[in-house]
């Protein structure tokens, strides 16, 4: 994709790449009209100038527009023209939860157990909300949940972030159509549920399996499962058990555990029925956690 820093789309002036996937870029711009910051994803001109991938854009945009709560990315206005399509959505001053896990990582630390605890609890609510609204998000992982820093009188939990997820429904746009560089396999395939690995209709549960694959990750210290291809993701989310993960790690709480397994069942039906199912026993195991517990994680 070009660069585009120091050029302006309509109204922004770009100012620094954020990230970078599949679809396109994010940028942090500067919004000349309403003199703010914001995060500007702006879509690969190979899909910008496809007409199905501008129908479905503006189909998923306006969807994700309609979602307002405070766990998930506010969508400001989405447009463009020919090569160009772009979404303008608030601007998070905080590094991903992919990010803070690398960062600590480099330190020698961790994320404390009860911490990991509530951000994915509010991951849940995020998710509970969309799922109400008629939203599935596709492609949860850490990387698509910032950690915005919040004043000590909006903490929850005592957290001084707020975990909000970002880029919902977009997953959804390289189907049906739409000629990819890199086939139409969408999302990303260690987090996939295995209803999503066989291309089947998706509901909310397979978004509770994702992120029960993310506190898995954040538990254990690893994926449950190693998964390169197209072909092991099918494999090993339909069929392989993973690890225990009180195996890989022992001090482990049994009901952080438990919740681990049952949001990771392979069939829906067996898993977390709802975000805030999830997110009830996700505060309940943070409560519940002893001294004890906390030292030997």
């Amino acid at each position: 994709m070009q660069n585009l820093i120091g050029q302006q789309i309509e109204n922004y002036r770009i100012d620094a790449l954020l990230g970078e996937g599949g679809m396109g870029a994010v940028y942090k711009a500067f919004d000349l009209n309403l003199a703010r910051p914001v995060a500007l994803k702006v879509m690969h001109p190979h899909l910008a100038r496809q007409p199905e991938f501008q129908r479905r854009f503006m189909q998923e945009a306006q969807s994700a527009a309609g979602l307002d709560h405070p766990s998930i990315v506010k969508i400001h206005r989405f447009g463009g023209s020919q090569d160009i399509l772009f979404i303008d959505m608030a601007f998070v001053d905080g590094r991903s939860l992919a990010g803070y896990i690398r960062l600590l990582q480099e330190r020698g630390q961790s994320l404390e157990l009860k911490e990991t605890l509530f951000v994915l609890a509010q991951v849940a609510d995020a998710l509970n909300y969309a799922h109400r609204h008629g939203v599935v998000h596709r492609d949860v992982k850490p990387d698509n949940v910032l950690l915005k820093p919040v004043e000590e009188a909006y903490q929850v939990g005592g957290l001084p972030v707020r975990a909000v997820v970002t880029d919902f429904g977009l997953a959804k746009l390289l189907t049906g159509g739409v000629q990819t560089q890199t086939g139409t396999f969408m999302g990303t395939l260690p987090y996939m549920s295995p209803e999503q690995c066989l291309n089947k209709e998706l509901d909310g549960r397979s978004d509770l399996y994702s992120l029960g694959i993310m506190l898995y990750q954040l538990a254990t210290g690893q994926l449950p499962f190693n998964v390169t291809t197209p072909t092991e993701a099918v494999m090993k989310h339909l069929h392989e058990a993973p690890p225990e993960p009180r195996s890989i790690r022992p001090g482990l709480a049994v009901a952080v555990e438990n919740i681990i397994k049952k949001a990771i069942a392979k069939e829906p039906a067996a898993r977390y029925q709802s975000g805030e199912e999830l997110a009830a026993a996700l505060r309940q195991a943070a409560a519940g956690l002893t001294d004890a517990d906390v030292t030997l994680f």
